[in-house]
């Protein structure tokens, strides 16, 4: 993906940005790895279904997914679907992405109760934003809304 970009913008990461946003506004993909003609996709339903077979080991052996869902609940970064969350009874496993302007985050919240709720956010900035925390807040408010929702 990042040769892909650098190869279009001369491995100037800002103006890459500026390619995406533009290139998202007018849907003609410079960087061919943001096309979905010619990438990998993905939508929300589709992560969170992926997240389910997962914790119920029905993707790969028992402990092949033991150990993914030991690796997500080490998750580094905090501060989009977790910032929210943030309890002594509650523990999230999650796979933040992040490429140019896509600030993405998929995660599993665990409550002292026993339940369970799969969630993702896939983002798109619409500037130019090496960081945009307000968008990370974002992810966070809805994740916790989300949860409250789906937990009762």
């Amino acid at each position: 993906m990042y040769e892909c970009a650098a190869g279009a913008a001369g491995n100037d990461f800002s103006l890459a940005l500026e390619l995406a946003v533009r290139d998202e506004r007018t849907q003609r993909h410079t960087i061919r790895t943001l096309d979905p003609a010619h990438a990998n996709t993905g939508t929300a339903s589709g992560l969170v279904a992926l997240l389910e077979r997962v914790w119920r080991d029905e993707v790969a052996q028992p402990r092949a997914t033991a150990e993914l869902r030991r690796l997500m609940g080490h998750q580094v970064f905090t501060q989009r679907l977790a910032s929210e969350l943030r309890t002594d009874s509650l523990r999230l496993s999650g796979k933040t992405g992040t490429f140019l302007h896509l600030r993405h985050e998929i995660g599993v919240v665990e409550a002292d109760s026993g339940t369970r709720v799969a969630m993702a956010a896939l983002t798109r900035a619409d500037r130019r934003a090496a960081q945009a925390p307000d968008i990370d807040l974002a992810i966070g408010i809805a994740a916790r809304q989300a949860f409250e929702a789906l937990r009762t």
